[in-house]
């Protein structure tokens, strides 16, 4: 699935989630669930194996702005209606959430053995690409997050993969940072599109 079919799916989802909003006017704690539980694992769907270009970080960024700012004006209380998305999600912005999946699924292959299927998947490419499109693998997105996080290289993850549990706990660290704190990890993700 493309990622701008899975954001129109998740913003035809999201048009039901509005019409309950819209009746209940409920707080923002319960959209936020609702958003958290309903809206964003639809447009999170298959993206911890996907490749994800900036452009295409960009418009689920663009799409979940729209959803989330939809959802805001519907909520009783109004003292978050002029915040930031990021600010209104907790910093927890769905691209910061796929790179914890694309994480989490390198995690789960690097522990795979190594005539696993899973391990050639990492280096495949597109048989066809479209122009202007970069032919990238699974790996090079891999490569990109672990380079975000500033303060450890590719051989610390390579090993702390292995460990469920730490690598578990290393990138859930990450996630739970501050976008300020987390250096050039989240940079990105600061900007408004």
């Amino acid at each position: 699935m493309t990622v701008r079919t899975r954001c129109r799916k998740a913003v035809r989802l999201s048009k039901v989630v509005l019409g309950f909003l819209k009746k209940y006017r409920p707080s923002w704690k319960v959209a936020q669930m609702i958003y958290g539980s309903v809206i964003a694992p639809s447009m999170l769907y298959g993206t911890q194996v996907a490749v994800l270009t900036k452009y295409s970080r960009r418009s689920i960024r663009g799409y979940e702005r729209q959803i989330v700012q939809s959802m805001a004006k519907l909520c009783r209380d109004t003292q978050h209606l002029n915040q930031p998305v990021s600010k209104l999600l907790s910093k927890k912005r769905i691209t910061k959430k796929i790179r914890l999946y694309q994480m989490r699924w390198f995690g789960h292959v690097r522990r795979r053995p190594a005539n696993h299927p899973l391990r050639v998947a990492l280096n495949l490419r597109a048989r066809r690409l479209r122009s202007c499109r970069p032919g990238f693998t699974m790996w090079d997105m891999i490569k990109q997050n672990i380079s975000r996080y500033g303060n450890a290289d590719y051989q610390f993850w390579w090993h702390l993969a292995l460990d469920k549990e730490k690598y578990n706990q290393e990138l859930q660290k990450i996630y739970e940072q501050d976008e300020s704190d987390s250096s050039s990890w989240e940079s990105e993700d600061e900007e408004e599109c």
